[in-house]
């Protein structure tokens, strides 16, 4: 088969029936699903024995996303993979699109938009990658500069519009299993660095944003800005100064926006350390950004 479906999925019994679906509903066939179930503890195994002839079920004990995501890389046969959480949906042209343009442009991955259901307002929302800030061009089928892109916006792309080539993931390095938040950001930005990415300017799958869902916590400003701090030090040690430039751009962001955090949560104390480590970054040279953050998760200027 061409492309790999890998659906990571954790106590979510009756939604992953309707991911798996979604990929059963497209109209490229040449798939093979791999569902890998971290460890639930529900009716998740039970549910889907009657899809036993269409997916490659994998169990293991709970590990997290990072590490159910990379078990289906590793079980992966297909050229291609492509990554649906087990409580969002594919539109069933999503697979022929992404396959075809990635053809077409000779891209190593491919993003497209999103619309997005808020389960706790219970809506519905068009996600089209903050096109509205002039950030993404309006054609579709285009190759992006996505690594400025997405330090310039924090999260520019979502899980299940991510599709690339096996070999280009192996490259990198998978998912880091050590972030608790932010693993895919992590990866993106490995990713985005060293290979041709594709955006499509069409909405191909939906994103669920669920009633328990965290989107702001402390956890996930540190997770941000310890993945882009990663992505500076690579970048220097590459000699990659035209990136590691972006990279300081994203990391003095992402540092106003964990101060802003502390702000709108009441920790006053919190927020003027971190508004000071700004402006102290700002006066720091590339050349010690680094060891500056490697300590406290924040930094840095470049010369």
């Amino acid at each position: 088969m061409e492309v790999s479906v890998v659906i990571p999925t954790y106590n979510r019994a009756s939604q992953v029936m309707r991911a798996i679906e979604s990929v059963l509903a497209q109209t490229y066939k040449d798939y093979e699903i791999i569902v890998v179930d971290d460890g639930s503890t529900d009716q998740t195994r039970k549910l889907l024995d009657p899809y036993s002839g269409c997916i490659r079920y994998v169990y293991q004990a709970n590990a997290g996303p990072a590490a159910a995501r990379n078990t289906g890389i590793t079980r992966a046969e297909g050229e291609w993979l492509a990554f649906l959480d087990s409580d969002d949906i594919w539109l069933p042209h999503k697979l022929e699109t992404q396959l075809s343009h990635c053809i077409n442009l000779k891209a190593d991955l491919c993003f497209h938009d999103l619309s997005v259901f808020d389960e706790n307002i219970t809506s519905w929302n068009e996600f089209v990658c903050k096109k509205d800030r002039g950030l993404l061009p309006a054609k579709t089928g285009v190759l992006l500069d996505a690594y400025q892109r997405m330090m310039t916006t924090g999260h520019l792309f979502l899980t299940p519009a991510f599709f690339v080539k096996r070999s280009v993931i192996s490259d990198a390095g998978y998912f880091n299993e050590t972030f608790k938040t932010s693993e895919d950001l992590d990866l993106y930005f490995r990713l985005a660095a060293r290979h041709r990415v594709a955006y499509i300017s069409e909405v191909l799958a939906t994103f669920t944003r669920g009633a328990n869902r965290v989107i702001d916590t402390e956890i996930i400003y540190m997770d941000r800005i310890n993945a882009i701090r990663r992505s500076l030090e690579d970048r220097l040690n590459c000699q990659d100064l035209t990136l590691a430039r972006w990279a300081r751009k994203g990391l003095l962001q992402e540092t106003r926006n964990l101060a802003g955090f502390y702000r709108r949560t009441g920790s006053y104390y919190s927020a003027l350390g971190t508004y000071v480590k700004y402006f102290l970054m700002r006066r720091t040279s590339l050349a010690k950004l680094v060891d500056h953050t490697s300590s406290n998760a924040v930094a840095v200027q470049v010369d």
